[in-house]
């Protein structure tokens, strides 16, 4: 700050501009605590569902263009990774971690692979991931 606007303001005006530009900076800090974290059935539709991260992957892949799968799989490694911070539907809580750790696990291999591209790895890692659905399903899932 300078000299002139010190001399504008005085010991008052900064002890007030003191006292807002924090409030103004807590703000901005807090806007993204609003916002709740995404459900297990958000994250499994935006992963899983019709024209979801997954199949835009396989299809990127079968195409032989996985340049255009790059931003799916990113995506696809964030909600993972918020998959074992939401609530299990059902089931112990010991196994939804370990069980949702593996599966982020297998998501960022898809990723790895995707940024690679390598498509034998993509379609492997898809294909593996597709068999262990029924392994998280039938714990956690309410049939």
């Amino acid at each position: 700050m300078s000299a002139k606007t010190f001399r504008a303001f005085g010991v008052t005006g900064l002890l007030i501009a003191g006292l807002f530009v924090p409030a103004a900076a807590r703000q901005d800090k807090d806007k993204g605590k609003d916002k709740e974290p995404p459900t297990v059935e958000q994250i499994m539709e935006a992963a899983h569902g019709e024209g979801g991260l997954r199949e835009k992957i396989a299809k990127a892949n079968r195409a032989n263009k996985l340049s255009e799968a790059t931003k799916p799989a990113e995506d696809w490694v964030k909600l993972a990774g918020q998959l074992g911070k939401a609530k299990p539907p059902r089931g112990g809580d010991k196994s939804w971690q370990e069980k949702t750790a593996g599966y982020e696990r297998q998501v960022q291999s898809i990723a790895a692979a995707v940024k690679s591209e390598k498509a034998a790895a993509v379609r492997e890692g898809l294909v593996a991931l597709a068999r262990g659905c029924n392994n998280c399903h039938s714990v956690h899932m309410v049939h």
